[in-house]
């Protein structure tokens, strides 16, 4: 007979085919796998034997009186000549706080020309690694401004990795402003590095994007990324971008309500404050009362 079914493939690779099995004892199965010595597994079976043929790996296996039969193959390193190719597209979203610049960072990677077990990603200066989330990651290692992501097994194709960075910054008096250089992450050995940016501000907190070469801005409604004040695009990997931080002075109108009661042994005076606190909030209140 003559059978069609999908083949799907998981993050490391590995090929697998689901095979509805006859209504019957017993069976045999025989297919013909378009990868050499490929790592092959059969569930459930009595028998299975693999050889490598021109075409692939011919496969051939004693069925139980099982409904379905799952096989399962792993493909074998390609020993292809040069080093694997990366195509990476990283989306970056930057938080500005009072006291600290937090990068929120995707990075997508195109794996071609061979499967790659290691990945590095170049890091701002001064910056610390929060988490890092990804498929098959065995452990990473910080190394100076560089992250090494280590994997189980060789990847490729199309791999996707979040990291979270943190950069620690001095405080900021109420009114004061600071210049920085921003710089950003990037996906170490990629032949071509392409992204977007998004510069959202912390509350109490103004900001100004000076010199940002090699990016272009671009609506910040398109990154639907709440907050975001800019949004950038680059087609190579940026250079450090000019930013200028201030706090806010808080903007206090107030609202005051008296009740003076005067009376022979004591005065009494009641208040009540309506407060309309802008721009920047507000910890403490110090308020003038008459001497007594």
């Amino acid at each position: 007979a003559l059978l069609a079914a999908p083949v799907s493939k998981d993050s490391a690779g590995r090929r697998s085919l689901a095979v509805l099995a006859p209504a019957a004892a017993a069976g045999r199965l025989e297919l013909l796998i378009a990868d050499t010595q490929a790592d092959v597994a059969v569930q459930p079976a009595v028998a299975v034997s693999t050889s490598a043929e021109a075409g692939g790996t011919r496969l051939k296996a004693v069925l139980g009186a099982a409904a379905q039969v799952v096989v399962s193959w792993q493909p074998p390193v390609r020993a292809t000549a040069g080093e694997a190719l990366l195509l990476a597209d990283t989306s970056v979203v930057l938080t500005v706080d009072e006291r600290s610049l937090r990068y929120d960072v995707t990075a997508t990677i195109n794996i071609l020309r061979r499967p790659v077990q290691e990945l590095i990603l170049s890091l701002p200066a001064d910056c610390q690694v929060l988490a890092v989330n990804a498929p098959s990651l065995r452990t990473w290692e910080r190394e100076a401004d560089r992250l090494r992501l280590l994997l189980h097994e060789p990847v490729e194709g199309t791999w996707r990795a979040t990291v979270r960075l943190e950069r620690l910054l001095p405080a900021l008096a109420p009114g004061e402003s600071r210049s920085l250089d921003v710089g950003w992450p990037t996906v170490a050995g990629a032949t071509r590095t392409t992204g977007t940016v998004a510069v959202v501000p912390g509350e109490g907190l103004s900001l100004t994007v000076g010199v940002h070469e090699g990016l272009s801005q671009f609506d910040p409604a398109e990154v639907k990324v709440a907050g975001a004040i800019g949004a950038y695009r680059h087609l190579a990997a940026p250079v450090p971008t000019g930013l200028t931080v201030a706090r806010l002075q808080s903007e206090l109108r107030v609202g005051l309500h008296q009740l003076v009661r005067l009376g022979v042994d004591e005065d009494l005076i009641a208040l009540r404050l309506d407060l309309d606190v802008r721009k920047a909030g507000v910890f403490t209140l110090a308020v003038d009362v008459p001497a007594t």
